[in-house]
């Protein structure tokens, strides 16, 4: 079977910086929603900014099998694949280089690969029917899982390749927040007149025509800040990842009935902590962030004071802690919220200190960013939902992006996927979102 590949490469960033000028410069005189226009411009162009793999027109596989062996083969069979591009930086990291893993043409190449082939439809594109197409997708993803727990050396590729993702999407955000910093921002952001929202349920991003959770309701406030925040960050080519999810697991704590305005905590923020601002932004909650490293905590809290001196967040409103997020006081917060990044024994550390707060005291609602499927295995470590319940806490449901969703009542075994009719399918997520995010109380 022969195909081809064409990688499309697009520098844009005189076209972002010219037109984040542009706007900045102009914003005392330019309207909340010209400014959204040229937000959404920017973030369409971002987009193009990681290296695309696209697959010309081939024949396509011929069973599930065959189409997982060419899916592992691309991301951990092949010298070319994913693991062969990434394996010698990931080894030179643990022996000490901090940068080999930084972002770069080659890592931001295999990074865009990765996170396409783990949002992608792998079903045969002659399927009668959405239902057929999504059951064909899933015995895809499950035949994945069969020959990766068949073959102890894929199976280590394929963790080597999940830690040097996660390696490298920290020392991404390291880097776009050094660089947000290093650019002029306006001072503040214009008063507006008060008055009545300027819409409802106003799209979040580019991407919204995949969105499937109830959208917030934005007002012209909340939408300057948002726009402002794509401006400073115009680059980041998962901005619209980020508020797609931040969107679906607003929409599941709604789902469940909470109302509480104590504090909201972000455990394992990083340097780039997009999930508090957002969260904020929408919600207007009180956000602590807590970050265990020093460097990449004064760096959140650089970024977060800029932030604030430019009106994207109310002053005071998120706020960053230099602290191990396994010695939180989970009784003072309405949220807390695990990264998915922040290791497996702090998780299950946070999860013993929420259980400790009876209900009757207001126990928090615990969220975890977890994965599971396609994701799971090469992307973030899955967060079992039964470590929740051994800890003494209660599964309530889940946040499942599209591709984790099964149409039909029974999904096939070891996909991890959840029933669309399931009463723990709290919101599905669009397909551009790799995170599962597992709820307990």
């Amino acid at each position: 079977m022969i195909y081809i590949v064409v990688v499309v490469v697009v520098d844009i960033g005189a076209v972002a910086r010219s037109e984040v000028a542009d706007v900045l410069h102009a914003h005392d005189a330019t309207g909340p929603r010209e400014v959204a226009k040229r937000c959404c411009r920017l973030q369409a162009l971002a987009a193009l900014t990681i290296m695309i793999p696209i697959l010309l027109p081939a024949p396509p596989p011929s069973s599930p099998r065959d189409a997982a062996s060419r899916l592992l083969d691309e991301i951990v069979g092949l010298p070319t694949s994913i693991h062969g591009t990434l394996a010698d930086r990931l080894y030179q990291t643990r022996a000490g280089d901090a940068e080999a893993l930084a972002p770069g043409p080659t890592v931001d190449q295999s990074l865009g690969r990765l996170v396409g082939l783990a949002t992608a439809c792998h079903a045969r594109a002659d399927r009668p029917s959405p239902v057929d197409r999504n059951l064909a997708h899933l015995h895809v993803v499950g035949e994945v899982g069969r020959q990766l727990a068949s073959d102890p050396s894929l199976s280590q590729r394929a963790a080597e390749v999940r830690e040097a993702a996660a390696r490298a999407e920290a020392l991404l955000e390291r880097s776009y927040a050094s660089d947000a910093l290093s650019q002029p921002w306006p001072a503040a952001l214009p008063a507006l007149a008060p008055g009545p929202p300027a819409g409802r349920g106003r799209p979040l991003s580019t991407a919204a025509d995949w969105l499937l959770v109830p959208t917030p309701a934005l007002d012209d406030d909340q939408l300057l800040r948002l726009a402002l925040l794509r401006l400073v960050l115009a680059g980041f080519p998962y901005l619209a990842n980020y508020e797609l999810l931040v969107a679906g697991e607003l929409a599941a704590v709604a789902a469940l009935g909470r109302a509480d305005h104590r504090p909201v905590a972000f455990c394992g923020a990083g340097a780039l902590p997009l999930t508090g601002v957002i969260l904020h932004v929408l919600t207007g909650a009180h956000v602590e962030l807590i970050e265990i490293d020093p460097a990449t905590a004064a760096l959140a809290a650089d970024l977060g004071q800029r932030l604030a001196a430019a009106g994207v967040l109310r002053a005071g409103a998120v706020t960053i802690h230099q602290a191990d997020a396994a010695t939180i006081d989970p009784a003072r917060y309405a949220t807390v919220v695990t990264a998915s990044l922040l290791p497996s024994a702090t998780i299950r550390a946070v999860m013993a200190a929420v259980a400790t707060v009876p209900a009757e005291r207001g126990r928090p609602l615990l969220a975890v960013r977890s994965a599971a499927g396609l994701a799971g295995w090469f992307c973030y470590e899955p967060v079992p939902p039964h470590w929740g319940e051994a800890a003494g806490l209660c599964h309530r449901g889940a946040v499942v992006p599209l591709t984790s969703v099964s149409l039909a009542p029974d999904p096939p075994l070891g996909t991890g996927a959840v029933p669309i009719d399931s009463p723990a399918l709290l919101a599905v997520a669009p397909p551009a979102v790799l995170n599962r995010t597992e709820l307990f109380t």
